[in-house]
């Protein structure tokens, strides 16, 4: 019986047959770059049939054409969903408070759609994130500081949106952070100290926000290893501007 079925890569057009769902084993399924969907409302109505693929663990829709408003069946997926690759594609609306349902994700990858509203608190319950990529898209409202409870957290990038208020020092608990890019937002105030001077923070982004204040001293020299407060070229924003 089907278990991996690995698509990336090519020039596949049109929607996902439903009928996958009739593949009870399915474990992988990957689809990434390919020209499948069409921005249209039903074009990912087959995640609906996917909830009966009980194993199912990685689900890779990543850089395709898929449009529509966010669909909440996702949120129905087996529970032993580790990887959901939903980046560069062109969907809408709000992520659901219910993608908490997914309790063992590890990935997350949402950036470059067209997401609106606030990141739900719920996200706190997905304990065994490690990464979570909601870069470039619409998201509004603030950093919820239920993201300090995912302490597995490795790699956090939020650039590229709306978000606005302060940084909630609360991150400082996630003990295994390598990178964090909250470039291009609306974000203010000051930067937690308890943050910044994790050791095990490799890469930091803030530029094009409008903190403000001294730059906490207990992180000392490290801090001009680590932290970006405005990169040499330009900022995404305009990269995305250039590309038209």
């Amino acid at each position: 019986m089907l278990q991996i079925l690995n698509l990336p890569g090519n020039n596949f057009t049109g929607n996902v047959p439903a009928s996958l769902g009739k593949v009870k084993n399915l474990r992988w399924l990957n689809v990434n770059g390919n020209q499948l969907g069409s921005d249209e409302p039903d074009n990912m109505n087959f995640i609906s049939s996917l909830a009966n693929c009980s194993n199912l663990q990685y689900l890779l829709l990543a850089h395709n054409h898929f449009g529509g408003m966010f669909p909440n069946s996702v949120t129905n997926l087996s529970t032993l969903l580790t990887g959901l690759h939903m980046g560069q594609n062109r969907i809408r609306g709000n992520i659901p408070k219910e993608i908490a349902n997914l309790v063992n994700l590890n990935i997350l990858y949402l950036q470059e759609n067209r997401l609106t509203g606030s990141i739900p608190a719920s996200i706190r319950i997905l304990s065994n994130l490690g990464t979570l990529n909601l870069d470039s898209n619409r998201l509004t409202g603030e950093i919820p500081s239920s993201i300090g409870n995912i302490t597995r957290l490795l790699y956090l990038y939020l650039s590229g949106n709306t978000l606005n208020g302060t940084v909630p020092p609360s991150l400082g608990n996630c003990k295994q952070l390598l990178r964090l890019y909250i470039g291009e937002n609306n974000l203010s105030g000051i930067i937690p100290g308890q943050l910044l001077s994790l050791p095990s923070l490799a890469h930091v982004n803030i530029s094009y926000n409008s903190f403000m204040g001294s730059l906490p001293m207990e992180i000392g020299v490290e801090l001009s290893k680590r932290v970006v407060l405005a990169p040499p070229g330009p900022s995404l924003t305009r990269q995305r501007n250039l590309k038209g």
